[in-house]
């Protein structure tokens, strides 16, 4: 009784104080009724001089006009099949579910590997039917009824129904798949799509029978929407008007519908973050685009010198679905990956419309983006991946500011006026383009890193934005070039004919060079060989723990032209399992004391880039465990001729009680030299591995494996006195659709346990055409006693010679001794190659001497890094 008094007692409190819609001034249209007359159409994302720029394109070149016919093909067979009874069909009065958050019963009473989100297949052609692509059930099923009715008061009675069966776990979320609610969101997505491509077929064929297919879709938007509900793709609504749901999606004045045993908390689970109206990931921006997009290309249409659209049917468009589409949105005053894409579209509204302050709205998030979401040095507060995905939000905001400029008169509460900003010159956006640029790997991808997938990259999409608005940079059009063809006829023609200047592809261009690059705020460092720096990239991480990051300091990610050697098995996404590639132990670093690395507090620094020559170093530390005084990477590039070089990796950690290098291969094509390896007990086994085998033979260690007919990777390291080095299988899927359920890797784990002075793991890391490894052998050469804690010096056996890299953590006058001779030098990384007793070729960091036999040797060299 006390319980259910005090929550009585909370609920009239929060519902004392719920915000209400006069409190949010973005919810006041009035702006849009004094300036609506003044917008010239289209006035958004695509300018009427962007239309003019498409018919230049169209009538110079036939991948503008295949672009466009594939338009008209696609569409001209709805004309005929947009009927009330479809439109009722297809964008149903009901409030929509989500595509996603929807589980298969039937995987998993057939005991098959299940995502929450299941794997489904629909089609428009048989749109009441939705099909699981792992196990083939069709859902509506019998056997899986929806008999769970949760009946809503707002909105004309709508009812919700979800499967009643035994709940399933979605992440943090206990309920119940609604496979009606899936189809409906994919109902109305696709007349979403279908809307938009009509519209955009009008605008570039001028057929009007387009246009008036087009109005009717968003007619018939303008008559449900304003009585869809908030709602979340967990299946939770909230019974009530939309504009206080909006404001108070956390702190509900009444209880939502709720399909969870655990009962209604009048909050919307996950709140904002996969909030919707037309669908329910947080991302309802994209349906607002798409509107705007149909609207601004048809909203003017006429026939025979009458306007398609009626002055009612323009009211009740801009008003019922339009300005209603971003009550949710002006809500959401956060910045992240999400809300981003949905301010944007808030602003393309308040631009086709004529509300200023919607524009500003936009505007602001836009700017606490690229100010903030994005990093100092333009680089990403998340993964590559995510970044594309926040440019993907913001990018329609940067091409609608072209020439924008407020209403004739119009001057917002500090009496400012917003007049012709370039976004892409005058603000941090340039940055985060160039850092973009410059975290591609050769083949144009990204590295897998963080929550990344090795298959993302800036496509033809972004490539004709950078390439039209930098013109001053030409790399940017190289990529282009590189991406799309010297002709530019294989570029992003949806964006290319209204965007690219018609001739661009005649512009001469230099080679597109990809640098080697130190991101300092992003703590990620990339080395590159070729003479375009295409050829391989090395990449040392030192970033810090945040939203979607691993636990991965002081990884190192090899990818040489075409393959990953050392790879990061990158994101799973909403996979169950998905924290088995966050782990530390799915990546290239050390563990200490077998334990995860911390999380909160973990920072990172690069202590040491030298990129320049033949000879390359970067050296990064942190703080991922506590217990380590020291934990640092040096890793250096060495190059003997173009196409053949090799990585050497120095590892130093000091704390703790046991320390163990982990390193997993790219395959399991693979043969090992070295000492005998013997099973071992599950009490030494390192972590969850599986079929391991070690030695703890003071010996050098070669495994080498098989990419391709054309291409070897190698490891070879030196197993010291003392250690034990394993070889086991361990996690190796990376596919969230679970295409590759219970693939291995096999891993290399590198025992030491901890004492006084650091710990130090070598190896030498190269790939390779077969027959042709310039690595032999590595091993550690001895140090003055008063050197041992501060210097790191290896003799590496080549094919043509020796060579010779030196690792001090502080930089002072050293003399070692080597098999070829005594070398000198006082600074905090030497490597020299030696041909013939001679030196071929050197680099000193921080230093100012580097002598051979008593000769000093030119090299490339630094003082002191910036």
């Amino acid at each position: 009784m006390v319980r259910a008094t005090a929550f009585l007692i909370a609920a009239c409190v929060t519902a004392a104080t719920a915000a209400e819609p006069q409190d949010e001034p973005l919810l006041d249209w009035s702006p849009w009724q004094e300036y609506r007359a003044g917008v010239k159409h289209p006035a958004a994302t695509i300018k009427p001089t962007d239309l003019a720029r498409a018919r230049a394109n169209l009538e110079r070149y036939q991948w503008a006009r295949s672009y466009r016919d594939g338009l008209d093909r696609g569409v001209k067979g709805w004309v005929a099949k947009i009927t009330p009874e479809l439109l009722e069909q297809m964008i149903p009065a009901l409030t929509p579910g989500d595509t996603l958050f929807t589980p298969c019963p039937a995987c998993r009473a057939l005991g098959k590997p299940a995502h929450p989100h299941g794997q489904w297949k629909w089609s428009a052609a048989d749109p009441e039917k939705l099909t699981c692509s792992v196990c083939g059930t069709v859902f509506p099923n019998d056997k899986y009824p929806e008999n769970l009715v949760l009946k809503a008061k707002y909105g004309g009675g709508q009812s919700f129904t979800f499967y009643g069966g035994e709940p399933f776990r979605i992440f943090s979320y206990v309920g119940r798949p609604s496979f009606s609610g899936n189809i409906r969101a994919r109902k109305v997505g696709y007349m979403t799509q279908l809307c938009g491509r009509l519209a955009e077929a009008y605008a570039l064929t001028g057929k009007t029978d387009y246009a008036r297919a087009a109005r009717l879709i968003m007619l018939r938007f303008a008559e449900v929407f304003p009585n869809w509900l908030v709602h979340v793709g967990y299946g939770e609504y909230a019974d009530m008007d939309p504009h206080v749901a909006a404001l108070n999606i956390n702190h509900l004045p009444a209880d939502e519908l709720c399909p969870s045993p655990r009962g209604p908390d009048r909050r919307l689970h996950t709140g904002y973050w996969s909030a919707g109206r037309a669908r329910a990931v947080g991302m309802e921006g994209t349906f607002v685009r798409q509107m705007v997009k149909a609207y601004e290309f048809t909203c003017e249409a006429q026939e025979d010198g009458k306007p398609v659209f009626s002055q009612s049917d323009r009211l009740k468009i801009e008003k019922d679905l339009l300005l209603e589409s971003t009550v949710l949105l002006v809500a959401d005053k956060r910045v992240n990956n999400k809300s981003v894409g949905n301010a944007t579209a808030v602003a393309l509204v308040g631009m086709a419309l004529g509300h200023p302050g919607m524009v500003r709205f936009g505007q602001d998030v836009f700017m606490k983006t690229v100010d903030g979401w994005f990093l100092p040095d333009g680089g990403t507060s998340e993964s590559w991946s995510y970044a594309l995905m926040t440019l993907g939000g913001i990018e329609a905001l940067g091409q609608a500011f072209r020439g924008y400029s407020d209403p004739p008169g119009y001057h917002d509460a500090e009496g400012k006026r917003i007049d012709k900003i370039d976004l892409y010159h005058d603000t941090a956006y340039k940055k985060a383009w160039a850092a973009m640029f410059c975290g591609l790997q050769g083949n144009l991808c990204y590295p897998s890193l963080a929550d990344g997938h090795g298959t993302s990259s800036l496509g033809t999409r972004f490539a004709e934005l950078m390439a039209d608005n930098y013109p001053e940079n030409l790399q940017y059009l190289a990529l282009l070039k590189a991406l799309a063809g010297d002709d530019l006829s294989r570029g992003h023609a949806r964006y290319a004919i209204y965007y690219r200047r018609p001739g661009l592809e005649k512009t001469k261009t230099p080679p597109l060079i990809l640098p080697d690059h130190l991101f300092p705020a992003l703590k990620l460092g990339y080395l590159r060989s070729g003479p375009t720096g295409r050829a391989s990239a090395l990449v040392l991480s030192a970033t810090d723990w945040g939203g979607h990051h691993h636990r991965d300091s002081l990884s190192l990610y090899y990818w040489q032209q075409p393959h990953e050697l050392l790879s990061d098995l990158g994101y799973l996404w909403d996979h169950p399992k998905s924290s088995m590639t966050r782990r530390t132990l799915a990546h290239n670093t050390v563990m200490v004391d077998a334990q995860e690395q911390i999380t909160r507090g973990r920072g990172g620094r690069f202590t040491l880039f030298q990129p320049s020559g033949k000879i390359k170093v970067m050296e990064a530390e942190s703080t991922a465990y506590p217990q380590a005084e020291l934990y640092r990477r040096t890793v250096a590039q060495i190059e003997h001729e173009p196409g053949r070089q090799y990585v050497v990796d120095i590892f130093r950690v000091r704390g703790g009680k046991k320390h163990e290098y982990v390193m997993h291969g790219p395959n399991n094509d693979l043969q090992i030299e070295g000492p005998t390896m013997k099973p071992v007990s599950k009490n030494e086994q390192p972590f969850d591995l599986q079929n391991v085998r070690a030695s703890s033979e003071e010996a050098s260690w070669k495994i080498t494996w098989k990419l391709a007919n054309t291409m070897r990777f190698q490891v070879i390291w030196p197993n010291q006195k003392g250690r034990t080095s394993f070889l086991g299988d361990g996690w190796g899927q990376r596919d969230y659709r679970n295409s590759d359920v219970g693939a291995t890797l096999p891993y290399i784990v590198r025992r030491a346990a901890a004492g006084k002075r650091p710990t130090v793991f070598v190896a030498a890391i190269e790939g390779f055409a077969p027959d042709g490894a310039v690595v032999k052998g590595i091993e550690l050469l001895p140090v003055p006693e008063a050197e041992v804690e501060n210097t790191v010096a290896l003799h590496i056996r080549t094919d043509k010679g020796s060579d010779y890299a030196v690792s001090c953590l502080e930089a002072r006058p050293l003399k070692l001794q080597t098999p070829g001779g005594p070398l000198e030098l006082n600074g905090r990384f030497a490597a020299l190659s030696i041909r013939q007793q001679q030196p071929a070729s050197a680099a000193l960091a921080e230093g100012t001497v580097l002598r051979w036999n008593g000769k000093d040797v030119p090299c490339n060299s630094n003082q002191k890094p910036k």
